[in-house]
């Protein structure tokens, strides 16, 4: 998967990639591929509606 992260208040563009694994789970990497800003990883929104439960590990 690929998208962006926009931090509207800093006007700041972070581009993000990663992948979702069968069982769902969430790998994602902001910034640059030469310099990332960390991962993020978790999973999405179950049908309840649930906020992501994203962490940097």
């Amino acid at each position: 998967m690929r998208g962006r992260h926009f931090y509207a208040h800093l006007g700041i563009d972070l581009p993000l990639a990663g992948s979702i694994t069968d069982t769902g789970d969430i790998a994602l990497t902001r910034g640059q591929p030469g310099a990332p800003r960390g991962p993020l990883r978790g999973q999405p929104p179950g049908d309840e509606g649930a906020e992501p439960l994203l962490d940097r590990r």
